[in-house]
């Protein structure tokens, strides 16, 4: 034994071999008695025992290292050959370990992390090993993570500086009160249906009392401004509204369509899903809590800033849960809640994206607050601590001595056990279904029903009627709009002339007639021939056109006798631009009597040709309005012509319709010339469908007396058309 060289646990462990406790206690032995051999003194057996005990502790530590190293090279290989067969797109594969068993690929990550130094699973090959196969959660740099590190560790500045810690605080304050603030407004203030019952009750009076009104009325076109705004021709705030309600239902949609009660439920379900994403990430950390065993009591010192936190006292635990834990999943909850209903009150489709958005950054508020004021170190910190029970076999424990089996709660290896992860897999997807069916249910059901009483209310029933309050009873008087009635699309184009002076006033061009910058400049009463003063148009030889001061404008309005006041004149302009919109092949194809404002370019002419007056009178609705051509005139254009000219037409009672109109061929000389000298000096500028006014050059030249003989002539042949297009029994042009 003496002659033996002493073992060395370094050189064995190079060599990969056990290390014989016998072989190196008598060398020992052996080194002792030859070294004590001769002397007269007893052996040291103190010194023996002492050499003895320190022999097995390094012969452990190196069979644990030895142990380490060969778990280590077995899942360098195990994980090498996982790489090849997943790129020659094997499912999965077998591989053999160096002690001869096969393991799966599924399984290489055995080894698991304790501080800073690497231990091999358990129970290879047996069936409990995946009961221990967990290897905690790790932690994410966010503030709830951050702060629940903080508090299961006991080291209050081990894995945070004092500052930090600070700010951690502050942050976690700070998040949990924009995401309360946040989730208060969304139940509060955003959120809830967009069409109660009394705003669908105020849609419904707005319909009602302005939009089948007759004032609001579009006559030209012989539609109610209800059925305007159904066919999306009006633009108000109730239009917007039902602009809103239309898309989001997809009425009239044409081809492939989408309604907006699909997209939103989508939006809900891909929100469900991001927020059970906390919901179960927040479950996982409070099963991995409960999971860690509670005996040691010591503490938990991260100040390496790497590490498992493998066991924690029930005070921690109690901490972790109430105060992290329990809070980040209640927010959770919310945010999935308040959110969804917030979802499914958007009833404009397009915003669904923007608070879909709105929603993500709320969710992701820890971890904005953390990435941007927290410092690269303490980020790295957290992502490399992980909660989690150190692996150890069952019976045995962690500090190397044995443990009674079963020492490990029930409770505990359920949740760790794979069937629980199939288990908690499973209650997520029922959850997620169950979740989204009952915010379908709960949340947007009812909003769609509101939608549609909205659309009830708005675009539904008749919507063709007009009403106007009765003279006597004040109660409403209905009338329907009938585009097909002759009386209604005689007056068609009078209501669209009303418009094309305010095109033209305001510079615009008008809907029905060319661009006539002369006329343009006669309405707006810029032109240099305009009169500023009401009845003196004709005297001073100037055009009456319809803008004047404000002042003027007001005692018009307030003239009670308007027959016997100064402001009962021809108004040329106002015929002009009647005229030209009357032209149109829109109005002249649905009421043909409206050729005859052909040859009609003055309110004489419109006196001559029979056009304001039947048989010399008033126009009664009772008469005949039949043309000698054969085509219908109007009772409704008849007196609208006589409102426009009602100096040449009789109906003002300072001048007499004989006195404008030339009584015989020998005064039609001087009075045709009058006449011609009212007309407005307008250039022809009409399109080719309808024939525009007189140019400015042929009025002119009857303003001079020396062409007082052409004068005559034309009031002759004015006179004479108005004898033979006149209505029947129409007398000749000197009588009334």
């Amino acid at each position: 034994r003496a002659r033996r060289p002493p073992a060395d646990g370094s050189a064995l462990a190079k060599r990969g071999e056990g290390v014989d406790e016998r072989v190196v206690l008598g060398a020992a032995r052996t080194a002792v008695m030859s070294g004590e051999r001769g002397s007269p003194k007893p052996p040291d057996l103190s010194r023996l025992e002492e050499l003895e005990k320190h022999v097995k502790q390094q012969s452990g530590q190196i069979e644990k290292q030895n142990e380490q190293i060969r778990a280590l090279q077995a899942a360098v290989r195990g994980l090498q050959a996982a790489t090849d067969t997943r790129r020659q797109g094997e499912a999965s594969t077998d591989i053999v370990a160096d002690d001869g068993k096969e393991a799966s690929a599924l399984e290489l990550d055995a080894v698991k992390v304790q501080g800073d130094k690497p231990v091999e699973g358990e129970g290879e090959g047996s069936g409990d090993a995946a009961d221990d196969d967990d290897a905690g959660v790790s932690l994410e740099a966010n503030v709830w993570d951050a702060f629940l590190a903080v508090v299961v560790s006991h080291s209050r500045y081990g894995a945070f500086t004092c500052c930090e810690y600070a700010m951690l605080v502050i942050l976690f304050i700070l998040n949990a009160c924009l995401q309360g603030l946040f989730l208060l407004a969304i139940g509060r203030t955003m959120s809830g249906t967009p069409f109660s019952s009394d705003t669908t009750k105020a849609m419904l009076f707005h319909r009602l009392a302005d939009y089948h009104h007759l004032d609001r009325a579009d006559l030209a076109h012989m539609q109610t401004r209800a059925e305007m705004l159904c066919n999306g021709d009006v633009h108000s705030r109730l239009s917007g509204t039902w602009d809103d309600v239309s898309t989001y239902l997809q009425v009239d949609s044409e081809g492939a369509s989408v309604s907006g009660q699909v997209v939103s439920l989508i939006a809900i379900s891909i929100w469900t899903l991001v927020t059970s994403k906390e919901v179960s990430r927040t479950c996982e950390l409070i099963q991995a809590v409960l999971v860690l065993p509670s005996r040691g009591g010591g503490e938990t010192d991260l100040s390496g800033g790497v590490g498992t936190v493998s066991e924690l006292r029930l005070l921690d635990k109690a901490c972790a849960l109430l105060l992290v834990l329990a809070p980040r999943l209640v927010t959770a909850g919310l945010l999935m809640t308040i959110g969804s209903y917030w979802l499914a009150c958007t009833s404009n489709v397009s915003d669904l994206i923007l608070n879909a958005c709105a929603l993500e950054i709320v969710k992701d508020m820890d971890e904005l607050l953390f990435e941007s004021l927290m410092t690269k170190r303490a980020q790295g910190t957290i992502e490399q601590i992980k909660i989690g029970a150190p692996k150890v076999a069952l019976g045995s424990d962690p500090s190397g001595s044995e443990a009674p089996a079963g020492s490990r709660s029930s409770l505990c290896s359920l949740l760790a056990s794979p069937r629980m992860a199939q288990v908690v897999m499973v209650f997520r997807f029922c959850f997620v279904i169950a979740a989204v069916c009952l915010f379908n249910m709960v949340f947007l059901d009812p909003i769609v029903a509101d939608i549609n009483e909205a659309r009830r209310v708005t675009c539904t029933g008749p919507r063709d009627f007009v009403y106007a309050e009765h003279p006597n009873t004040l109660l409403p008087l209905f009338a329907e709009l009938d585009q097909t009635e002759e009386d209604t699309n005689a007056m068609r184009c009078f209501y669209a002339a009303k418009y094309d002076m305010l095109l033209m006033r305001a510079s615009f061009d008008p809907l029905y007639s060319d661009r006539n910058e002369t006329l343009i400049e006669l309405v707006a009463g810029t032109h240099a021939t305009c009169s500023d003063k009401p009845g003196m148009a004709a005297a001073s030889g100037e055009v009456p056109c319809p803008s004047y001061k404000l002042s003027i404008v007001q005692d018009a309005l307030k003239e009670d006798d308007f027959a016997g006041s100064r402001f009962c004149q021809d108004e040329e302009i106002m015929l002009t631009v009647f005229r030209l919109t009357c032209l149109n092949d829109y109005f002249t194809n649905t009421f043909p009597g409206l050729s005859h404002l052909s040859d009609t370019l003055t309110c004489a002419e419109v006196y001559a040709n029979g056009l304001c007056t039947c048989s010399g009178h008033e126009c009664e609705p009772t008469d005949d309005y039949t043309m000698p051509d054969g085509l219908m005139w109007n009772y409704n254009l008849a007196d609208a012509l006589r409102r426009i000219c009602p100096q040449s037409c009789g109906a003002c009672d300072s001048v007499a319709a004989a006195e404008a109109i030339p009584s015989s061929p020998g005064s039609g000389a001087e009075d045709g010339g009058n006449s011609s000298q009212q007309g407005p000096p307008i250039p022809s500028e009409g399109n080719s469908s309808q024939q525009g006014p007189q140019s400015g050059s042929e009025n002119g030249s009857n303003t001079s007396n020396t062409n007082g003989a052409g004068s005559s002539t034309n009031g002759t042949s004015s006179g004479a058309n108005g004898t033979s297009n006149g209505p029947p029994q129409q007398p000749s042009d000197g009588g009334r």
